[in-house]
């Protein structure tokens, strides 16, 4: 799955124009429309890999590629939501010792929410891909929340070696791209290009995780009832 995805970018004839226009629109995503055509791609990715695909799909009809990306974008927004109330919450209780006396309760409180901050932050950012992924294969909103959907993905071995390899990727890239940036002055365009990359990659390792967690999951439904693996 990791040689794969790694490779997954350097598709024969696509790949290179696919890099290039997704590194400049990367490059230009603070003008947030290349932003949202790049999220509308990666979900274009998921969708394709999730069917089996193997090649990059075509940076065509870019329209729906914007609509896609909204629709990515609009999921991700709820996804954080939560995490970020917490998290908030969890920085200004920091303030709560430099106050007079603070109230019993209000300690509590901002013990209890700092507490839950952590994991509900881990929680958001583990099922999110599998979310987006779901999103990408039913163009459905409300299914990248489908629990019942999502629960057997988010407990597969398969989705979480995904996960674990696209963190890993991530940041390596991040530590790379970092000392690159320190000592060249093309930092922009090399930060742009190679996190496009490692978009792609990581988008690979996700929906390639949730097909095979999938694919066993239909395996296990079909074996006969007291049969073993």
């Amino acid at each position: 799955m990791f040689e794969d995805a790694l490779r997954y970018p350097y598709d024969e004839g696509a790949g290179l124009r696919a890099l290039a226009i997704g590194g400049l629109l990367t490059l230009l995503s603070v003008l947030v429309i290349p932003a949202v055509l790049v999220s509308g791609y990666t979900l274009r990715v998921l969708r394709d890999v999730d069917a089996g695909g193997e090649h990059l799909p075509a940076f065509d009809d870019w329209g729906a590629m914007l609509v896609d990306g909204l629709k990515a974008i609009a999921v991700a927004v709820v996804y954080v939501a939560v995490p970020a109330i917490l998290l908030t919450v969890a920085a200004l209780s920091l303030l709560l010792p430099l106050t007079e006396s603070p109230p019993t309760w209000l300690v509590a409180v901002a013990g209890i929410v700092t507490l839950l901050s952590v994991p509900v932050t881990i929680l958001a950012v583990y099922a999110l891909p599998a979310g987006l992924v779901t999103l990408a294969r039913t163009g459905r909103m409300g299914a990248a929340f489908d629990r019942r959907a999502l629960w057997p993905v988010l407990t597969s071995g398969s989705y979480l070696v995904a996960w674990l390899l696209a963190i890993v990727v991530s940041l390596l890239a991040g530590f790379l791209t970092g000392a690159v940036v320190a000592t060249t002055l093309l930092g922009a365009v090399v930060v742009a290009f190679v996190g496009f990359y490692v978009n792609l990659v990581g988008a690979y390792l996700y929906a390639r995780g949730v097909r095979d967690s999938r694919a066993v999951d239909e395996a296990d439904g079909e074996r006969p009832i007291g049969a073993t693996a």
